[in-house]
């Protein structure tokens, strides 16, 4: 009952923020010719043996004449068995397109990612150990919840995430 009178009460303020929705224009939270800064951690849609989460850190520029924000994206993570361990590193290039709702705390927003997955994979036999890289692009919906002008939090589901959590500040 709790979990459905959170849900009640997260649609009702989304909801009423609808009705002041500016589509080309920021929320009050973020202006243009702000950098956005976030890092935390992620739950990753591969749940093998997941030994280091993924951890993360973006960076944004929120463009001034668009509510656009274009930066980047580096994450590493590590799964792995007892004999065998592979290191995966993510840098990608990344683009938001942020909402114009009318709250002072709310910054929500969707984009994608383009960019590369570098992963090293280590054996118990040497013989085995291979370096390669695979295109990887992703996709986003988010939303930064700012606590005061520079800080707050982040939270985003898409691909390859399930769940990003993170801090996020605004210069």
């Amino acid at each position: 009952m709790k979990k459905f009178l959170l849900v009640l009460v997260i649609l009702a303020v989304i909801g009423g923020a609808a009705f002041a929705y500016e589509p080309l224009g920021y929320s009050p939270a973020v202006d243009g010719g702000s950098f956005l800064l976030d890092f935390g951690a992620a739950a990753y849609w591969n749940l093998g043996d997941i030994r280091i989460p993924p951890l993360f850190i973006i960076g944004e520029y929120a463009i001034k004449a668009i509510p656009l924000s274009v930066g980047g994206l580096a994450a590493f993570f590590m799964y792995g068995g007892s004999d065998w361990k592979e290191y995966d590193i993510i840098v990608s290039g990344r683009a938001n397109w942020h909402f114009g709702f009318n709250v002072s705390w709310l910054d929500f927003y969707a984009g994608f990612d383009l960019g590369a997955k570098i992963i090293l994979y280590r054996d118990s036999d040497p013989l085995h150990d291979s370096t390669y890289a695979k295109f990887s692009p992703g996709g986003q919906v988010g939303a930064h919840f700012y606590f005061t002008r520079v800080f707050g939090l982040d939270v985003e589901i898409g691909i390859p995430w399930i769940l990003k959590l993170g801090l996020a500040f605004k210069f």
